[in-house]
């Protein structure tokens, strides 16, 4: 296969798995991609193309990456106004059974 094409084709999938919020797909084409880079750089010095199209993966990746951080730390600070919320969910849910358990 093609080299450029093959970078080419990795960088599309990673940014739209990235856009989709499909953190699973964006995993297997990260391990994809840190398989195939290997491969694909035992061939040989990169021609001009290819390595605008791995200036280009390269950029995906990396906006990828950011998207995953922004998600991590919107992940925690969900999590720490659940934290925070708890004592409150508790006493309603107490509140609620004890009224049940009343009729």
């Amino acid at each position: 296969m093609d080299r450029q094409v093959a970078l080419l084709r990795l960088a599309r999938r990673l940014a739209a798995a990235a856009a989709d919020k499909d953190w699973d797909t964006l995993g297997r084409v990260d391990r994809e991609l840190a398989a195939a880079l290997p491969q694909l750089a035992a061939h040989g010095a990169w021609s001009s193309a290819e390595q605008r199209a791995l200036d280009e993966l390269q950029r995906a990746h990396a906006a990828a990456r950011a998207d995953c951080a922004r998600e991590t730390a919107d992940t925690g600070r969900r999590l720490g106004q659940m934290r925070e919320s708890k004592e409150g969910w508790m006493a309603y849910a107490m509140n609620e059974e004890w009224q049940g358990s009343r009729t």
